[in-house]
C-alpha cells in the first residue's frame, strides 16, 4: 500500500472556506486530481466528503473512505471510520479490488497533517492567488533534510496560474 496525499492551496495557505473551495472550477487541477486517483482509495474527513458536489458523491471510480466521529454510515458506497488509522486498515482491505495499490488522503487539513508521517508521496497544486478562506494548509515540513524531495514540477495556466508538484520521501 503506498500513501499519498494530494490537495490545493492558495498563495495566502488556504484550502477551505464555508465548506468549499476557495476558488471557482479549475478544469487542470480536477483532470489532474482525477487522473491520479482513478481507481484507487480515497480517504477524506467528513468535512471534505460534505464539500463534495451531491452528485460527485461518492467520488466516482474509487473507494471512498471518510473519517468522521459523527457520520452515519448510511451510504452503501462510503465506508465511514472513526480514525486514520481505521481508514488505512479498510484501505489495506479494499485494494483487492483497485488496479493499484495507491491510498489518497484528500483532506482536510487534520487528516492531511496525521497522515503526513506515513506518506510516501505528497502532490500538491498551488493556484497563484490570494483567497478569503477560514482553512488554512496543513503545515508540512517537505525539505530534503526532513526526508523529501521534489521530483516532478510543472505549471500551467487556467483560470489562475498553477504549480503543480510531487514529493517523495527519501528511502532511508
Amino acid at each position: 500500500m503506498r500513501i499519498s496525499l494530494i490537495y490545493a492551496v492558495s498563495r495566502n495557505n488556504i484550502i477551505g472556506n464555508n465548506g468549499k473551495l476557495p476558488w471557482l472550477h479549475i478544469s487542470s487541477d480536477l483532470k489532474r486530481f482525477n487522473n491520479l486517483t482513478k481507481n484507487s482509495v480515497v480517504i477524506m474527513g467528513r468535512k471534505t466528503w460534505e464539500s463534495l458536489p451531491e452528485s460527485k458523491r461518492p467520488l466516482p471510480d474509487r473507494i471512498n473512505i471518510v473519517v468522521s466521529e459523527t457520520l452515519a454510515n448510511n451510504n452503501i458506497n462510503v465506508q465511514v471510520v472513526r480514525t486514520l488509522d481505521e481508514a488505512l486498515k479498510a484501505a489495506q482491505e479494499s485494494l483487492r479490488f483497485c488496479m493499484t495499490s495507491d491510498v489518497f488522503v484528500i483532506g482536510g487539513k487534520a487528516l492531511l497533517e496525521e497522515a503526513y508521517s506515513r506518506a510516501e508521496q505528497i502532490y500538491i497544486t498551488k493556484v497563484n492567488t490570494i483567497v478569503n478562506g477560514d482553512v488554512e494548509g496543513p503545515v508540512l515540513d517537505l525539505r530534503e533534510k526532513s526526508g523529501w524531495r521534489l521530483t516532478e514540477a510543472e505549471s500551467c495556466k487556467d483560470i489562475y496560474s498553477l504549480s503543480f508538484s510531487k514529493y517523495e520521501r527519501l528511502k532511508t
